[in-house]
């Protein structure tokens, strides 16, 4: 851990708010495990000292974890590390996972709407269709929100079953419906903007997982593609490494 000097100087480096960097460094100890379910946390002027801040910022920094529900104050005895599992949902990355509809999941649209010209990220493969129905949702398990899409999926696939796409995962009804032939995805490490925040009831500048994701159907037509956020702090994610014998 840095000292008081130290980590001032990391803290100065960034162009959050100081009470999220905070809020970042204690996240970081609990997901570490240093600080494991109901452990208490240091106090506000501890915290305070330990960072190099005003105990205010020590404060909003705390308020932050309590509004993601990461931390837990009780009156008169402190502040401790929520006793239920940061992060809840297990998702694999193969195929047959991603298309299975995970129990419990509810959808809500927040958006949707025809397009012609959709945006169409960089480098992405297959050949585009002539339009897409788009779908802005936010994806919750046990009344939680766990991640944010916006779902493009060929127009002519959409009106052939457009209460099951709006009612169910995409992919689960695309595995069913259609010839699917491949698909990927990207994900990279990122912060959550304010609107995502908002939706995924975490705080702004709360790590995230973006995923941009394809499918691809006959004559390498792009039938599918879609930006999804997840929550970082909810989350995880299996992969499978394949590892095969060197022959002599």
């Amino acid at each position: 851990m840095a000292n008081n000097g130290q980590m001032k100087e990391l803290l100065s480096r960034s162009r959050s708010p100081l009470y999220l960097q905070v809020a970042c460094a204690i996240r970081s100890r609990i997901d570490s495990g240093e600080w494991g379910p109901g452990a208490r946390i240091p106090s506000l002027d501890q915290l305070a000292r330990e960072h190099g801040v005003s105990r205010i910022t020590a404060r909003q920094a705390v308020t932050s974890l309590v509004e993601e529900r990461r931390l837990i104050r009780k009156q008169g005895t402190g502040t401790f590390v929520a006793k239920e599992p940061s992060r809840w949902m297990r998702m694999s990355t193969s195929w047959e996972s991603l298309t299975r509809m995970i129990a419990g999941t509810s959808l809500e649209i927040l958006m949707e709407q025809d397009l012609a010209e959709p945006p169409l990220p960089r480098d992405i493969p297959g050949i585009p269709s002539e339009a897409y129905h788009f779908m802005r949702r936010v994806h919750s398990w046990q009344k939680r929100p766990y991640a944010v899409l916006d779902i493009y999926l060929d127009q002519k696939v959409f009106e052939k079953a457009p209460d099951l796409y709006r009612s169910t995962t995409v992919l689960s009804v695309l595995n069913e419906q259609e010839t699917v032939i491949r698909g990927g995805q990207t994900l990279t490490i990122s912060t959550a903007d304010p609107e995502c925040a908002h939706h995924l009831g975490i705080g702004v500048d709360a790590p995230v997982a973006l995923v941009v994701r394809h499918v691809l159907g006959a004559e390498n037509k792009l039938l599918y593609f879609a930006n999804v956020v997840y929550r970082g702090d909810s989350v995880s994610f299996d992969v499978d490494l394949i590892c095969g014998k060197s022959s002599a």
